[in-house]
């Protein structure tokens, strides 16, 4: 990887969500437990559904 893991996870944090703070782990555990934090958040936010 070019990247340091944790420079990266820094310019994805800005760039992508700057209100959401989160390790990124750049493996399947860590995506999954990312696209649950989104989730968790999209749902807390009022989609009502």
């Amino acid at each position: 990887m070019p990247l340091n893991i944790n420079t990266a996870g820094k310019i994805f944090t800005h760039a992508t969500w700057p209100r959401c703070r989160y390790i990124f782990v750049p493996d399947e555990a860590g995506v999954m437990k990312l696209v649950n934090v989104v989730k968790l958040r999209l749902k807390a936010s009022g989609g009502k559904k």
